[in-house]
């Protein structure tokens, strides 16, 4: 592996959350090999953030650190206005625990039982051939982001083509972007999805490896956007962005109200 040839600059905005990203998304960067000079950590310019997150990484010498403003979408646009226009970005959040790929367990040859989908960790390598390839794809296909399967299930996953290049919701938590000045969010809550209908607009579809997923603990990591809401607060706030996405792009969204956890969503029509 060659990161000096490497294409990506590895972008992680994080809050309130300076020693979990030490155990979580840092590790997985050390894991992959990631040389530090490679990432930058977003975090609010805010004294008491700066100080924890100063001494908590004081031992990742080279890794940049930049002041931002409060807010994710605030500094999700703060990241775009950052980086030169096409700069390949790849966007984490900072509680990644890991990153997984699809395979078939041919020793079970029932294939309608999920024991026959396994999803094993990804190893450095393939995580290395495996982002190459996706900035490759993107230059050839025209497409400026990519993404992810966003939840880990290889059942589910596995009725899915391996790549898709059609409108599809690419999750917030691991994605990859060439640098686009003009897209900027507007939502707080949503934002993912805001992203995936704006790309899809200007491209005509997003790249996204349907055979690729991670492990996090959604809406459950202390710190983050946690911190100033409550869970309640953030499902009324999934009702009221899900809501401002459908009336805004109602030809190719549609509504979805019925999660077990109270959030609303908004998806795709016609998603195959």
């Amino acid at each position: 592996m060659d990161y000096s040839i490497w294409p990506w600059k590895i972008v992680i905005p994080s809050y309130n959350r300076s020693n979990y990203i030490l155990k979580a998304t840092l590790s997985i960067c050390s894991y992959y090999n990631i040389p530090f000079n490679l990432i930058y950590i977003f975090i609010v310019d805010d004294p008491l953030q700066i100080d924890t997150y100063t001494k908590s990484l004081e031992n990742y010498d080279g890794i940049h650190i930049i002041y931002g403003p409060l807010g994710l979408k605030n500094m999700r646009n703060f990241i775009t206005n950052y980086f030169d226009e096409n700069t390949p970005l790849l966007c984490m959040d900072d509680d990644i625990i890991a990153l997984y790929k699809l395979y078939e367990d041919t020793t079970i040859h029932d294939t309608n039982k999920s024991a026959h989908w396994k999803l094993k960790e990804m190893t450095p390598i393939e995580f290395y051939n495996w982002t190459f390839e996706a900035y490759n794809i993107m230059i050839n296909k025209n497409l400026r982001l990519f993404g992810i399967y966003p939840v880990k299930n290889g059942f589910f996953m596995k009725d899915l083509p391996s790549i898709t290049y059609d409108k599809r919701f690419c999750v917030g938590t691991f994605w990859g972007i060439l640098n686009t000045k003009a897209i900027q969010i507007t939502l707080e809550e949503k934002e993912d999805m805001e992203r995936s209908i704006l790309y899809t607009i200007h491209d005509g579809g997003v790249l996204r490896f349907n055979n690729i997923t991670l492990l996090t603990k959604y809406y459950k990591t202390p710190g983050g956007m946690q911190t100033h809401q409550t869970h309640r607060d953030r499902i009324n706030n999934s009702i009221i962005s899900s809501n401002v996405l459908y009336n805004k792009y109602p030809t190719i969204c549609k509504l979805y109200t019925s999660k077990k956890n109270g959030m609303c969503e908004i998806r795709f029509k016609n998603q195959v």
